[in-house]
């Protein structure tokens, strides 16, 4: 169970009360509220609450994923290339197909720097959240013994969310996102911008070759006596 700062513990003993903050520690050397049981016969599959947590840290996951944060940097050329391998992770998890094998697991042991490279620079501050929620994730709670509270993964979360909240508000971190914007559709955009932007500077630089060469060719026909236009035919039109 993860332990707060002194001001997160405040804040929490303040609304819980420190009954309940004690209530859910880990005693006599128990992890996660209880000991990993794994050799043992498994349990009959039921539908557990840790079970819930863990579809929103999927989803909450995802999110900061492909969250697209207002403010860019257009120095900084953001590499997409591990955020699309941890999507590509995250995309082929089909609900109820192969329950026993979930490809999604090896996320779970991202460290902090694994998070921080998949996220929007922007976002990175977040990394560090992530990865102590995997690894409350992590444990197949089923297999603790003795069981743990039923409500124990809820728990943590609210302790690191809780964390993380007084985090940023005390350093004023404040990260707009563009609504409805995945990041590769935006970073897909701009680079469809850019190459327009190049196509249009290539004509315009080509236009002004072509209006260069030819106020040249005027000024080296006046220079040689002539005026570039055929006067005598020109004559005959109005005779």
């Amino acid at each position: 169970m993860p332990t707060l700062s002194p001001q997160a513990k405040e804040v929490y003993t303040r609304s819980y009360g420190q009954e309940t903050y004690n209530k859910y520690n880990d005693h006599n050397g128990t992890t996660h509220g209880g000991h990993d049981s794994a050799h043992s016969t498994p349990p009959a599959f039921v539908h557990r609450p840790d079970h819930d947590v863990e579809s929103i840290f999927w989803v909450l996951l995802t999110l900061l994923l492909r969250a697209q944060p207002k403010e860019v940097d257009p120095v900084d050329r953001v590499d997409l290339t591990f955020y699309k391998k941890v999507s590509q992770v995250l995309d082929s998890h089909i609900i109820g197909e192969n329950a026993a094998c979930d490809g999604r697991e090896v996320v779970l042991f991202y460290t902090q720097a694994r998070f921080k490279q998949a996220l929007d620079p922007k976002l990175g501050c977040l990394a560090g959240m992530l990865s102590l929620m995997a690894r409350q994730v992590m444990p197949e709670y089923a297999h603790l013994q003795p069981p743990p509270h039923p409500d124990h993964l809820h728990e943590a979360m609210r302790r690191i969310l809780l964390e993380q909240i007084l985090k940023m508000v005390e350093s004023g971190e404040a990260i707009p996102l563009i609504p409805g914007c995945s990041r590769e559709a935006f970073h897909d955009f701009e680079e469809e911008l850019e190459d327009d932007q190049s196509k249009l500077s290539a004509f315009t630089k080509r236009k002004h070759t072509l209006q260069d060469d030819r106020s040249t060719g005027i000024k080296k026909a006046k220079t040689s006596g002539h005026s570039g236009l055929n006067t005598e035919k020109k004559s005959q039109y109005y005779e």
